[in-house]
């Protein structure tokens, strides 16, 4: 499953048999398609290891004696188990996904308990973003138009034209639409956009205030693609490369989801900006727990921003919201079905 790893435990003793696993920079080569590919060699003998399985070239290594492993990973279609098989394992701790509501029932708000939001690191925007202030007010209002406290609300972030909220608006439902200043996309024409930096503290404080304040039905997520690329890996083709076209790098590994070591010091602007965004990802998260209402991400599958919210997820050591967050449903659809490009 995206976002989750492999992890590898040995049962038996042996000697050799470690799993080499694809890293950039890694001392060890291996010929992945007759190219030389760097990797990493992780001592399975030795004890458990763990590795991202699914966004990584990997194989096992000769051995000597008896080689028995466990290998532990997360699985798709869980709801297709036997009930019986099911409470087997909940029983014994596995965490699966909640079954989804009927859109009929949808949750209601609950009183949210006394917490004081801490206050997200402040994270200064990238090199390309300096000259955009951190709150840019749309139109003439300083603030979207707030709804009565019992309407719902449905809040888009980083909404791009806003398709979603103008969905959303046509079933008579109050949105907050949310991008940032230099958002490139032209909202759609019945759609409200409130232009926040959210890589600046005071923009989350002032998105996280207002729905704090709302009545939310769901909150919607779409961080921009940028360092999370899996694009940045794959080879430039020749022909782009004679019309001049630029050669990006990876800036993040399996090993170093926050960020690969030795980045420019405008590479590393960016890497920092994402994972502040990722941050506040979660922090919405955790806010859309205590109001109880719908949330969810979009992002390609074999993002590493799945991976890079997962460890923000872990930095905040709160088992009740890693919890929640691992038992969030995924859905994986080809866009181009849906209208998309």
């Amino acid at each position: 499953m995206p976002g989750s790893t492999n992890c590898v435990l040995p049962l038996s003793s042996f000697t050799g048999g470690q799993v080499w696993v694809q890293s950039d920079g890694g001392p060890d080569e291996q010929i992945i398609d007759g190219q030389p590919v760097a990797g990493r060699l992780l001592d399975v003998s030795a004890g458990p290891v763990e590795f991202d399985a699914r966004g990584s070239w990997h194989k096992t290594m000769p051995w000597e004696g008896d080689r028995t492993v466990l290998v532990a990973f997360t699985p798709d279609l869980t709801d297709k188990l036997e009930p019986d098989s099911r409470a087997l394992l909940l029983s014994l701790g596995f965490v699966f996904p909640s079954v989804a509501s009927p859109v009929a029932n949808l949750p209601q708000e609950t009183e949210p308990p006394a917490v004081v939001l801490p206050e997200p690191p402040l994270v200064e925007p990238a090199a390309s973003q300096q000259k955009s202030p951190a709150v840019v007010p749309c139109a003439a209002q300083a603030f979207p138009p707030e709804a009565p406290p019992a309407r719902p609300v449905f809040c888009e972030v980083f909404s791009g034209c806003g398709r979603l909220s103008s969905a959303f608006r046509a079933l008579g439902v109050q949105h907050v639409a949310v991008d940032a200043p230099f958002n490139r996309h032209k909202p759609s024409v019945d759609t409200w956009t409130w232009a926040l930096d959210l890589t600046a503290s005071e923009s989350q404080r002032l998105l996280l205030e207002r729905l704090q304040r709302s009545s939310l039905l769901a909150v919607h997520v779409s961080l921009p693609c940028g360092t999370w690329s899996r694009a940045r890996e794959r080879p430039v083709p020749r022909a782009l490369r004679g019309q001049g076209a630029s050669l990006p790098r990876p800036l993040r590994s399996a090993d170093h989801v926050l960020g690969v070591p030795n980045l420019s010091d405008a590479e590393q602007a960016k890497v920092q900006a994402a994972n502040e965004l990722a941050r506040f990802t979660v922090e919405l998260f955790a806010l859309a727990v205590r109001k109880g209402c719908f949330f969810s991400i979009e992002n390609p599958e074999n993002s590493w921003m799945w991976a890079v919210l997962a460890s923000c997820v872990r930095e905040r050591r709160d088992p009740q919201l890693a919890t929640k967050f691992s038992a969030m449903h995924r859905i994986v659809l080809s866009m181009c079905m849906f209208g998309g490009r």
